[in-house]
């Protein structure tokens, strides 16, 4: 067995399989990675195939119709395998399930994606966000941006209050604490949080978690794209945002490769990243989705993103970043 996976002894997840009629599963693990979906990867007839269990099972005729769409534009998103009676979507005892073919291609960790990659990255986004622009918005997805402080400010009370409440023994507790004082502190300083109004973007379709985790490349490309259920509508600006902070930190050469591979192909102002970098920072201020997931549903595979260093506001390493953008 791989590294990342655990055995599955005999479960549902066999009947739940045989209902694609491909064979009887040779071997059935889930994977160690993922946060929010549970993954089964199923060995059937020596191929490997995914089973996705949907934890929002309201997302999965969206996901599967973007992907339709992404695909019938020429984007090499990997589309779910047809069940006997043609349908994609499994619905059982109230759960949904999908099964999809293994992914072509070489995937990266993080910290071993090379400025031919990040370039492949941005590329490639922009062809996504081409594919998805004519989606229509009346069947997408929408997230609401409003953040309330007085809800967030007692979200973070109730987790110090439970961390408080542990014995001891995680390493993460201190660390989260500290992460938690000064969010607070932040919130609690500001004397205005105005949201950017939505009506100045042009929003459509995006992927909705854009990261080397759901990426495959071939050589100095991106050959598949996966992992499409958490698509909702914003602005491109938003979800590129998303990538230079979630994935590169918004260090100055990785955001440099990305945005200059993107612009090659998608036009983009710094007068839109600015925008979008106001909103998002308002919005991951607000954020409490990590610690909520590992202290209070017990999520312990978000760990990893629980790290030293406290609260920075978005909007001072944007500024940071902003003067080597526009050099």
């Amino acid at each position: 067995m791989g590294r990342g996976m655990v055995m599955c002894a005999s479960t549902p997840y066999d009947a739940i399989l045989a209902t694609w009629q491909l064979g009887m599963p040779e071997r059935i693990v889930r994977p160690a990675s993922g946060t929010v979906n549970t993954i089964v990867r199923a060995t059937i007839a020596g191929q490997h195939y995914f089973l996705r269990v949907y934890r929002h099972p309201d997302r999965a005729p969206q996901e599967h119709a973007a992907i339709a769409h992404a695909r019938s534009r020429g984007f090499p998103a990997i589309g779910p395998l047809p069940l006997p009676d043609g349908e994609t979507i499994l619905d059982r005892a109230g759960q949904r399930y999908a099964l999809f073919p293994q992914a072509t291609g070489r995937q990266y960790v993080r910290h071993a994606l090379t400025m031919t990659t990040i370039t492949a990255m941005g590329t490639n986004l922009a062809a996504l966000h081409h594919a998805l622009s004519d989606f229509p918005r009346a069947g997408a997805r929408r997230v609401t941006r409003h953040r309330d402080r007085s809800t967030t400010l007692a979200g973070i009370a109730r987790l110090e209050e439970v961390i408080a409440g542990r014995d001891g023994s995680d390493p993460l507790d201190p660390i989260a604490l500290a992460a938690l004082a000064t969010r607070r502190d932040w919130l609690e300083q500001q004397t205005a949080e105005t949201m950017i109004d939505p009506a100045l973007f042009t929003e459509q379709l995006i992927h909705g978690d854009y990261q080397e985790t759901n990426l495959f490349f071939d050589g100095d490309r991106v050959c598949a794209v996966i992992d499409w259920d958490q698509a909702y509508l914003a602005s491109r600006a938003w979800e590129i945002m998303r990538v230079l902070d979630y994935v590169y930190h918004l260090a100055p050469a990785p955001c440099q490769h990305f945005l200059a591979a993107y612009r090659s192909a998608q036009q983009l102002t710094h007068e839109e990243l600015d925008r979008a970098a106001a909103t998002y920072g308002v919005v991951q201020a607000h954020n409490l989705w990590i610690y909520e997931a590992y202290y209070l549903e017990g999520n312990t595979r978000v760990g990893q993103f629980i790290r030293l260093g406290g609260f920075t506001p978005t909007a001072d390493r944007w500024a940071q970043l902003r003067p080597p953008l526009t050099n």
